[in-house]
């Protein structure tokens, strides 16, 4: 009777084992996607930005003339 529980303890943690590996490979990716994609809105939110800055540079570069 022992090795029989053994074996299926053994089983058991194999099973348990699998489903942990399963599950983290399978949060892998999309936290991988989720990071990319926060890059992707930072890279776009700092290239909003920057455009601002050259529109507002822009306008006081235009007064600037037109009082001169």
């Amino acid at each position: 009777m022992m090795p029989d529980t053994l074996t299926r303890h053994t089983q058991d943690n194999t099973h348990l084992a699998r489903l942990m590996s399963n599950t983290c490979t399978a949060t892998q990716p999309a936290l991988f996607y989720q990071e990319e994609e926060e890059k992707e809105e930072e890279k776009e939110e700092e290239e909003k930005e920057e455009r601002e800055r050259y529109m507002r540079s822009k306008k006081r570069n235009t007064r600037s003339r037109q009082q001169i």
